[in-house]
């Protein structure tokens, strides 16, 4: 889905959340094809609630994607539904003045592989694959400081594969805790005037 409101202004935050679903697949695609935060909200009115370990993986995942790319997500020629090579694959481009940023959702029950994007590839322009931390093709220029700390840190958080981690929800037990009742407080006069 298309987020609205990011479509009707693209500087409006938006950040969504899925409060009680135990699998927030669905929502977690919805905000990063939408480059959109996540509201985690594991602790609802004194209620824990956490994510599954795999949630919680694509959260840090995406969310490092965002933050070092920000510039790309609030601008105006943001383009929903980009075209994509593979059925079920869709894709979101976010240019800026000097990059653009696609964010790439798999809704298929499977993996998929293979190209997923075609674009025209100018000589001296860079390519990297954010999610791994792999440079794709390189350009002229080397890549700037804060892109080779993005490109480290997802290398190394993609050694194990998002799908390796467990998607089974587990409640947190939970134990009611004895509290020492207070001291009363002493009486007093009240006086109306």
């Amino acid at each position: 889905m298309v987020s609205k409101t990011k479509w009707m202004e693209p500087r409006h935050t938006v950040n969504v959340t899925n409060r009680f679903t135990r699998d927030k697949t669905d929502s977690l695609q919805h905000a990063f094809f939408n480059g959109q935060g996540y509201a985690v909200l594991e602790n609802l009115w004194g209620f824990w609630y956490g994510m599954n370990p795999n949630d919680a993986e694509a959260v840090l995942r995406f969310t490092a994607i965002e933050r070092a790319m920000a510039n790309n997500l609030r601008r105006p020629d943001w383009q929903p539904h980009a075209a994509t090579v593979q059925a079920g694959v869709f894709a979101s481009r976010f240019p800026n003045h000097s990059r653009t940023l696609w964010t790439i959702v798999n809704r298929n029950e499977y993996d998929v592989a293979g190209p997923e994007l075609r674009v025209p590839f100018p000589a001296g322009v860079h390519f990297y694959d954010l999610w791994h931390g792999v440079v794709l093709a390189t350009g002229e220029d080397p890549p700037s400081d804060k892109l080779k700390d993005i490109l480290a840190y997802m290398a190394q958080r993609s050694r194990r594969p998002l799908s390796s981690f467990s998607r089974e929800w587990q409640a947190v037990l939970q134990t009611m805790v004895d509290i020492r009742a207070t001291n009363p407080c002493p009486p007093r006069l009240l006086a109306w005037s």
